[in-house]
């Protein structure tokens, strides 16, 4: 699961976005003002770090950022995101 906190689709940035797994969460951001492109490229930078190494908490690392892109690929926008009609609130 992703989650995405703050979001303000005006403005294109969240507060902090975190990734549960098996109600782990294995990557996160705890940034105070983030924006979409932002987080992509954190993601991206996550990716290459995390490639070729084999500790369990970087594979889970990679496998969830692999995750995260496909879906930041899928949507040009947290607008878009959020107009998703799997999206949970809280």
């Amino acid at each position: 699961m992703v989650e995405f906190d703050n979001v303000d689709t005006r403005f294109n940035d969240c507060n902090n976005w975190q990734v549960m797994a098996e109600g782990k969460r294995v990557l996160f951001s705890n940034r105070t003002y983030e924006r979409f492109s932002d987080v992509k490229s954190g993601i991206v930078a996550t990716i290459s770090v995390c490639e070729n190494r084999a500790t369990v908490s970087d594979t889970a690392m990679l496998e969830s950022a692999k995750v995260m892109m496909q879906v930041l690929d899928g949507y040009p926008s947290f607008a878009a995101l959020a107009a998703h009609p799997k999206r949970i609130t809280g």
